[in-house]
């Protein structure tokens, strides 16, 4: 994981990014990393 990544969810600030890309700002840290993968590889294409 990358360490802004690990940042992000180890000092709290997941709530205001997750809500920046839309989801649901309840996500587990695993779902969170999950959708940030998805979105990598789509845009990877």
């Amino acid at each position: 994981m990358s360490r802004v990544i690990s940042n992000l969810l180890a000092t709290g600030r997941k709530k205001p990014a997750v809500a920046a890309y839309g989801w649901p700002v309840d996500l587990s840290d695993a779902q969170v990393l999950e959708r940030l993968l998805a979105l990598n590889l789509e845009r990877a294409g």
